[in-house]
This record gives C-alpha cells, sequence and structure tokens, in this order.
C-alpha cells in the first residue's frame, strides 16, 4: 500500500538552543501538525532559557546553498521565513522566493525579531527592516506581524496603520495578519478587499505567539487550506501550546508542545 507523503515545508530561521523559538521548535510543531520540516539556518543563537547572549548570522553563499540543495531535491509545499539578521540572507531569501513564486511564502516579524535585533547596532537594524520590507513583503503570501511592534517595524510612533497596511498590500503583499498584542484583543487578517476580525485571546503574555501562529499557518497553507480557516485553526493551535506552559529552565515558562487539544 502507497505511503501519503506529508507535505514538505521549508523554513527559513535561527537555531534557538532552547528549543523555545527558531528551527527546532518549527520541526515539533510541523511534526505536530502532520507536515514535514526542512530547515535553512540564517543564524546560530548562543542562549538558553532565559536569554540570548549572542547571536551569528550565518555567511549568505551557505544558506544559499542549504536551501536550494533541498529545494531540488524535495517537492516543498510552502516557506515560512524569520529569523534575519543580515541584509545579505534576506537578500538570499528573496531571490529564493522569486525562484519559487509558486510556493506560498509566509514571512514572521514580531516580538521575537525585535527583541533580538537589539544585539545588533541602530543603523544596522534600519538596513534590515528596509531590506525586508523592499525585497521580501512584496513576495509574501502572508506578513504575520505583531500588532503592537507595528510602530517599530514602521518607524513612526503616530503612523496611520491603515495607511501602512494599505502600502504593504500595494507592494504585491497578499495577506497581512495583524495578531493582537492584548489577552482580550482580536487580531485582523487583511487583503487588498477585505478585513477579518479574528478572535484571539492568547492565554498570559508570551514572546512566541506570532512565532508558533505562524508556523502554524504555513503548515495549514501547505495542506491547501484557505487563508481565513488556516488562520484562524493557526490561532487555536497556539493558543492550546500557551494554556499550560512549563518551567523547564531559570527562564520564562516554556510553550507546551508536548500537550496541547
Amino acid at each position: 500500500m502507497a505511503i501519503s507523503l506529508p507535505e514538505t515545508i521549508l523554513f527559513f530561521d535561527i537555531f534557538d538552543p532552547s528549543g523555545r523559538a527558531g528551527l527546532p521548535a518549527a520541526a515539533v510543531t510541523a511534526n505536530q501538525l502532520q507536515c514535514h520540516a526542512q530547515g535553512a539556518v540564517t543564524a546560530l543563537a548562543v542562549q538558553d532559557t532565559a536569554m540570548t547572549e549572542s547571536i551569528h548570522p550565518v555567511d549568505p553563499d551557505l544558506l544559499n546553498n542549504q536551501a536550494r540543495c533541498l529545494l531540488e531535491d524535495t517537492h516543498i509545499k510552502a516557506i515560512k521565513a524569520s529569523g534575519f539578521y543580515s541584509t545579505e540572507s534576506v537578500s538570499v531569501i528573496a531571490q529564493i522566493a522569486a525562484d519559487y513564486d509558486q510556493v506560498p511564502l509566509i514571512v514572521y516579524l514580531g516580538q521575537t525579531f525585535f527583541n533580538t535585533l537589539h544585539l545588533a547596532d541602530h543603523e544596522e537594524i534600519e538596513d534590515i527592516t528596509a531590506s525586508v520590507w523592499d525585497l521580501l513583503v512584496p513576495l509574501a503570501h502572508t506578513l504575520v506581524f505583531d500588532h503592537t511592534y507595528l510602530n517599530q517595524w514602521t518607524g513612526d510612533e503616530n503612523g496611520n496603520i491603515t495607511d501602512t497596511i494599505n502600502s504593504l498590500l500595494q507592494k504585491g503583499l497578499s495577506h497581512y495578519l495583524a495578531l493582537s498584542g492584548t489577552k482580550q484583543g482580536n487580531s485582523t487578517l487583511y487583503d487588498a478587499n477585505s478585513s477579518q476580525l479574528i478572535e484571539t485571546a492568547f492565554p498570559g503574555h508570551h514572546p512566541e505567539a506570532g512565532d508558533i501562529t505562524s508556523t502554524a499557518l504555513c503548515c495549514y497553507l501547505a495542506k491547501g487550506m484557505p487563508v481565513l480557516q488556516a488562520t484562524e485553526k493557526a490561532i487555536q493551535y497556539t493558543h492550546s501550546l500557551l494554556e499550560k506552559p512549563y518551567s523547564l529552565g531559570m527562564g520564562r515558562p516554556m510553550p507546551n508542545r508536548i500537550h496541547h487539544d
């Protein structure tokens, strides 16, 4: 009897040795959602459950070779890109996404991104965010963004959120998911013609919520699910992981990827 193959997803992300986020966490999520994870490492972190000590970007040629080797070998059904720590890496990911534009690309920017970028200088941060905006966003099927970090993304504390979203959609972005930053809030899924409110209510305050949601969304899209349904299921899945976290070390409680509904 023929074996039904799982959908294969390529993740561009940092290697977080604590397993909280990045490639190790994405692999667990993909497995739980009956997908197969393949990874291209954008950077290596020196960290534990409490803090990040340093981040070391991978050579862009290595990143390019790593990803293309996988893409030429297996049938990738979706790509998720995060963990951007150099403009050269962003350029590599954008070129690969352009070459494989039939594959939905999910781009994640949120709290885990901004919390680690403080390790670089301010000018470098601006260059990285500008390259993501100019090179990756126009290629994305869905941009997932923690709503509370929109001002850091735009660099304008008084910016008009609607104008920013319209600007993103005009650049070629298909969908924009603004995740609620509050426990009682709603997230919003935008496209060029409409917006849909989605009840979120993540329990507690977990910086990993956006990372988990974007990974799960990528898995559901790889399965061919419509984007609104995929978003709702991704948020439900994230809620199940954050509902009963566990303390593993001296840092914040970890999302419970062992037991979930």
